[in-house]
């Protein structure tokens, strides 16, 4: 057994004599909700397409912003090298430095890390 959804049912008011029918309520009623339906889906959908455009501009600059900082951080070690490379025996005298005749070397005996079932594990 289905539902209809123009069930006629007459209404009548005997103060005007007009006759009205059931099945122009119910209309109503599922105009209003799919019309309501339908605003509810287009903003939904407008509020989704708006955030995947910000989130791709967002994604955009900060792309940009990681290219410019390596760019920076390489620039810097360029002019690190640049500097090192043009340091001479002569200058370290000036600022001090004097060469170390007698070198001493540590030696660790024991392992810094031991290998288990493939992890390995800081055994200081």
């Amino acid at each position: 057994m289905k539902a209809k959804l123009t069930q006629t049912i007459p209404l009548r008011f005997p103060d005007t004599g007009a006759v009205l029918h059931m099945s122009v309520f119910r209309e109503e009623m599922v105009a209003r909700v799919l019309t309501l339906s339908a605003v509810v889906l287009v903003f939904s959908y407008i509020t989704i397409v708006g955030m995947t455009i910000v989130n791709v501009i967002a994604q955009e600059e900060a792309h940009d912003e990681i290219t410019t900082t390596r760019s920076a951080i390489a620039q810097l070690e360029h002019e690190y090298y640049t500097r090192m490379e043009s340091l001479s025996i002569a200058q370290a005298a000036e600022r001090g430095l004097t060469p170390v005749s007698d070198k001493q070397f540590l030696q660790r005996l024991s392992a810094v890390g031991v290998a288990d079932d493939g992890s390995a594990r800081n055994g200081l």
